[in-house]
Parts: C-alpha cells; structure tokens; sequence
C-alpha cells in the first residue's frame, strides 16, 4: 500500500486550484462582517453566522471537507499551525459538512458560531480548513494506492467572544511623513487598531500650504490589509510633484465599518530614500568618475625612456641588498666636501705653525757668538827620589 502525503496551501480570497472555489460573501448587518474576510462575534449565549460559497471547478463530482485550524504569530504575520488548536474550536459548527458538490454545481454554506452562556471574552486568530478526500484505486497487480487528501487549503479568519460593544472597530490616527519610493515622492498614514477586532481602514488625505494658503490639493485616497488589534500598521500613498518639501496643513479621514475619524497635522514635510532614479544617476555618476580617474592616470603617468629595459619579472639575487642599500641615509655631498676643505685647511695651519716654529730655533742656535777659551799652564810635578 502506498500513501501521498497531503498538501496544504494557505490562501486568501477565492482559489479554484484542486478543483473548488470558496468565496465569502459579506454580510451588511454588522460591522465586523461587511467586507469579504471571514470574521465572526458571537456574545455569550447567542449565536452568529458567516456564510461562504463553494463551488466545484472540476468535472468529476468531489467531497469538501471543512474544520477549523490554528494560527500562529511571528513578528506579526499570521500563519496556519496544524499543531495548534483553537479556543473557540468546539463553538462552530457548519450547515454542511462535507460539502458534496457535483461537476461545475455550487452551494453556499453557512458556519455558525455558539458562545456558551457565562463564557469570558476573548479573541484569536484562526483558519478555516477545507480540504477534497481522495479515492481509493486498485491496479491489476494488486497494488493498492490510497490518497488521503488531494488538495487542502487553510482560509484565515477571526473569532470574538463578547458583546457586540466590546468588539466594536476602534482605531488612531497617530502621525504622517514622507519618503521616496520607487515611483517618487510619498506620504505614510500611521494608524493603530485599539479596538479588539481586526480592521481594514479606507480614507484620503488632502494638502494645503500652511504659510500662503491657497488651493486644497487632493483628496488622495488609500487603504490598508488587515490590521490586527493593538497593532500599528501604515498606509501609502503616492503623491503628485506638486506636493514639494515645505510646510504642509495635511487633512487625514479614515474609515473603519462604521467609525470614521479625522485628523490635521501642520508640518514641515520632507522625503527622504532615494527612488530608482535617484540610485541609476548616481551609479551613473560614479561610473563616469571612475573613468575619468583611469583616463587622468594614463594621461599624466610617467613614460619610459627609449631604450630602457623592462626589469625582468623575477628580481635578481641581489636586488635586496640594493634595496637596503637605498634605505640607509646617505651623507649629504655639500656637508662631506664642507667638512674635508675645513680639515685640509686646519692641517695646513697646524703644518705651517709647527714649521715656522721649528724655523725659529734653528736660526737662535746659530747666531750664538764663539767663546775663545783660555788654556792655563799646569804644573810639572817632580817627583822625588827616596832616600
């Protein structure tokens, strides 16, 4: 026996992939469900509805399983846990379950949530799960091949319990700036959701200049994706070259259901980022630089000499010692000829002086006068015979 694994692919709005298409219809009665996202409230002891369609794209007839799934939340991006369970799991229920649908036939279902009596408020997040059971098929070699599940999708909703006041739409409109973005110039919304359900907000923003006055510029419409309670989310909106640098009176209107909410912000607006263009001149402009320099260097670079040998690639064996030799510090050729003058010249003194010296005494020793010398006579001495 050979299983295939399941495959889950998590969705919004509508899909006809795998054969079946779901819509959700909106509902004007209440606040929460007048759009096309599948959020409910129920208060405690009452009940509450969203209904859905689904419709069957294929041309075999097919069975659509739905439940409930459990979310998780990572740095605020919602996303379908299969591990998780919700809270509110054993409140819902649905009209149909499985939904059969034969080839190209659609029904609309409702799902029905039932907040017991006494029960606490609270809100989360969640997934509708709707998924196609297989067939089981035999080949003739006996081998059985079972396919638990063709296609599953997991469609993300919202579920409140507590009374209807509690869970009305509430948000701030906190601040406006500017900044570049790839088509030009732009204006951020900030807005927080400080209600308890989560909000899709539409609005427009209107300029007038806060020195002159003068025309109003806009309205500029925006709107915003899911903005999840307690959550600050911002708005876009591409402005037009009119709306330049300087000090801007700037008109906010925001709408959430049924709570809309103005705001005036008097500011210096400025932008700030750099667009497409911005980032291709520039690019531009360092390219053009860079050959200039390479164009500047080849230009003023010194040339070889005619005749002049290109220095071998590898160095010869003594080129080292040569270059030690240029390190050490050489004696300046003017100090070295000052100082050998002055030597030979003091040596030529010192000999002059000891040869006039020696002049001086050879001449007092021969003007000495001669002195006559007087011989005396000496006496004879006679000696006398004994007697």
């Amino acid at each position: 026996m050979v299983a295939l694994s399941s495959f889950i692919f998590p969705f919004n709005g509508a899909h006809a992939e795998g054969g079946f298409f779901i819509r959700i219809l909106p509902d004007s009665s209440q606040e929460w469900s007048n759009n096309s996202k599948l959020w409910v409230v129920a208060a405690p002891g009452e009940s509450s509805t969203r209904r859905f369609t689904v419709s069957n794209t294929s041309s075999r007839r097919i069975d659509v399983d739905l439940k409930l799934g459990g979310a998780q939340i990572l740095d605020g991006i919602i996303s379908y846990d299969k591990d998780a369970k919700l809270k509110s799991e054993g409140y819902a229920s649905f009209s149909e379950n499985p939904v059969k649908l034969s080839p190209n036939e659609q029904k609309v279902v409702e799902v029905i949530f039932s907040a017991p009596s006494g029960a606490e408020s609270f809100a989360e997040d969640g997934f509708l799960v709707a998924s196609i059971t297989g067939e089981k098929a035999s080949s003739n070699s006996r081998l059985q091949v079972v396919i638990p599940t063709v296609y599953q999708y997991a469609y993300p909703m919202f579920v409140g319990v507590g009374s209807y006041a509690e869970f009305r739409s509430n948000f701030e409109i906190l601040d406006v700036d500017g900044y570049i973005n790839s088509k030009g110039n732009a204006l951020r919304v900030f807005i927080k959701n400080t209600g308890k359900i989560p909000i899709l907000i539409n609005g427009d923003v209107s300029f007038q200049d806060a020195t002159f006055g003068g025309p109003v510029l806009g309205p500029f419409e925006f709107s915003t994706s899911r903005v999840s309670p307690g959550q600050t989310a911002f708005a876009a909106i591409q402005l037009p070259e009119t709306i330049t640098e300087t000090k801007w009176k700037i008109f906010i209107k925001a709408t959430a259901g049924i709570n809309t909410k103005t705001k005036e912000f008097e500011k210096n607006l400025s932008f700030t980022g750099l667009s497409i263009l911005s980032r291709v001149i520039q690019i531009f402009l360092a390219l053009i630089s860079i050959l200039g320099l390479l164009w500047s260097w080849r230009q003023f670079r010194p040339s070889r000499r005619k005749g002049e040998q290109e220095s071998a690639a590898e160095p010869k064996p003594y080129t080292w010692r040569r270059l030690r030799k240029i390190k050490e510090p050489k004696l300046d050729e003017f100090d070295f000829d000052a100082d050998a003058v002055i030597s030979e010249l003091m040596e030529e003194i010192r000999a002059a002086s000891d040869k006039a010296l020696n002049t001086n005494k050879v001449k007092v020793a021969t003007r000495r006068k001669p002195v006559k010398k007087v011989s005396t006579p000496k006496k004879k001495v006679v000696k006398r015979s004994k007697k």
